[in-house]
């Protein structure tokens, strides 16, 4: 009993800070290691590590992530007037993630991520995503909401990301190719998710193919698409040999017609009027299909569809 009592005692003494040094297993990890763990955190967070020690300073260089928030952009220690504290805010975002951008010196970008909240400048976007596509980015996920009349375009310069293989655009985004520019086009050749949420999809103009369908057409590999949208006219032909995912969802309008091509489909999401959505082929690979139908009256009110059974399996048969 008296050396077991000793070999306790002597536990707790070499466990006691103060005695012995204290071991620092994360920092003696290595480096890949250190810098995988960091990939989960945002980018504010990865760079606020610099001060745990010399080690620490540049290894969130080394993280293949960006991961910005412009609400996270702190700038309550600046001396401003209300009225200041917005621009203050833009250009101080604009600097951090160009900044950000610049000292990375992990090469290839595996994830360019950015919640950007601006009121006047949006023209630091097109540099940026110049910069990620330069360096090989494979995600991108933009949400962006800007107080200004005219939505964000996206730059010419990244409709042929070649590396880009999932993309989610949401917010005030406008991915409508510039009419006095008709041979410009998108080309995302690796690209397997494609998310649109409440981003702009203009009417088809002047018989002019959709830029939202030139867009589809431009991913050859296409497996996963989802879109949420308020404004949605026209006359749509979607042709997705390889897609295997397909939510749809928020549309209000009721002068549209969508025809879906998809023979390789296993997964349906739909909240809407299925009344005008029909299916080239039978779905015949279709898994499951989460769907929530309604239609609208002459005076465009909702009105739930309780008995939907009926209509799946018309629109899930072959078209005639």
């Amino acid at each position: 009993m008296a050396e077991s009592s000793t070999q306790s005692n002597s536990k707790r003494q070499t466990l006691s800070p103060g005695k012995d040094a204290v071991v620092d297993r994360i920092s003696s990890l290595p480096e890949s290691l250190l810098c995988h763990i960091l990939s989960f955190l945002p980018t504010k967070e990865s760079v606020a590590t610099s001060i745990l020690s010399t080690r620490w300073k540049l290894l969130w260089t080394l993280v293949p992530k960006l991961d910005l928030d412009s609400d996270k952009i702190n700038t309550l220690e600046l001396s401003l007037h209300d009225d200041d504290v917005e621009d203050a805010r833009e250009i101080m975002f604009a600097h951090v993630v160009s900044s950000v951008l610049a000292k990375q010196e992990c090469g290839e970008l595996q994830t360019f991520r950015l919640i950007w909240r601006f009121w006047w400048d949006g023209s630091h976007l097109e540099a940026w995503l110049r910069t990620a596509a330069a360096r090989k980015v494979k995600e991108i996920n933009l949400d962006i909401f800007t107080a200004r009349e005219e939505n964000l375009n996206l730059p010419p310069s990244f409709f042929s990301c070649r590396t880009l293989v999932v993309l989610k655009l949401t917010g005030t985004i406008d991915i409508d190719i510039d009419v006095d520019t008709p041979s410009l086009s998108f080309y995302f050749p690796s690209l397997k998710i494609l998310h649109l949420v409440r981003i702009l999809l203009p009417s088809i103009i002047n018989s002019q193919e959709h830029s939202f369908l030139k867009l589809i057409s431009g991913c050859p590999v296409l497996e996963d698409l989802s879109f949420t949208t308020d404004h949605f006219e026209g006359e749509y032909k979607l042709c997705v040999p390889t897609l295997k995912r397909l939510s749809i969802s928020g549309i209000n309008d009721s002068d549209y017609e969508l025809e879906i091509n998809a023979p390789a489909l296993e997964y349906f999401d739909f909240d809407g009027d299925l009344g005008y959505i029909k299916f080239y082929e039978k779905p015949n690979n279709l898994v499951q299909a989460d769907v929530c139908t309604y239609r609208f009256d002459d005076d465009y009110t909702s009105i739930f569809d309780d008995v939907y059974t009926s209509i799946l399996v018309q629109y899930f048969c072959c078209t005639e």
